[in-house]
């Protein structure tokens, strides 16, 4: 499998996976991929984000499958950086559930 793959399978067939930042562990969604990289989403406040900013590496590991040997799993580090608020509405046009965590223009502006 590919990189792109890769991060096909995490983004679209895993989608929760298991993120691991310096000193901590937290179940986190992948909203989307591209040749760069996996975008999630977190916001300023969140004991996630302050652990990001603090050390911007993470680790992601995906695991799907009904039993032990049917299961397919895979695991991704890298920098984490922030992007732009167009990227950030992308990410929420496409993955529609997030509109009820950020329901305004104004809570929508909240995360980085």
């Amino acid at each position: 499998m590919d990189i792109r793959g890769l991060f096909k399978f995490l983004a679209d067939d895993v989608h929760t996976v298991i993120a691991a930042t310096s000193g901590d562990t937290c179940a986190i969604d992948i909203m989307d991929y591209d040749d760069g990289g996996l975008y999630f989403l977190t916001a300023k406040g969140k004991g996630f984000y302050s652990r990001l900013e603090r050390t911007p590496f993470i680790a992601l590991t995906g695991v799907k499958g009904e039993s032990t040997m049917s299961r397919k799993a895979a695991s991704v580090r890298g920098k984490v950086k922030r992007e732009s608020g167009e990227v950030r509405a992308r990410l929420i046009g496409k993955n529609a559930y997030m509109r009820g965590i950020y329901p305004t223009e104004l809570s929508l502006a909240a995360p980085s």
